[in-house]
């Protein structure tokens, strides 16, 4: 008897939308999650209800650890770009 070849294969697909923002957005989005996702959630089924939220609660979470992880650095180094370009901007306008 000849022992029959048996191969497992697992399909997977990783997607990735980039979004670009303005300044402005980027601040709004940084500051609606500064409170932390259960406060966004319970504020959301408190006032929405849950039926809309429940099946994206997860995505929510990876979301607000996504902007926690790197807006608020991201929004830094733009108010110090800003600012490095308004000094060197003064200095030439004496």
């Amino acid at each position: 008897m000849m022992a029959e070849a048996k191969a497992k294969s697992k399909l997977s697909l990783k997607t990735s939308i980039n979004l670009e923002l303005t300044e402005a957005e980027a601040a709004a989005l940084n500051v609606m999650t500064c409170y932390g996702i259960k406060s966004f959630l319970d504020g959301y089924r408190k006032h929405l209800g849950s039926f809309y939220i429940a099946p994206h609660e997860q995505g929510l979470t990876s979301l607000f650890e996504t902007i926690k992880g790197s807006l608020p650095q991201e929004l830094k180094r733009l108010r110090d770009y800003k600012s490095a370009i308004a000094s060197v901007e003064a200095e030439y306008t004496k």
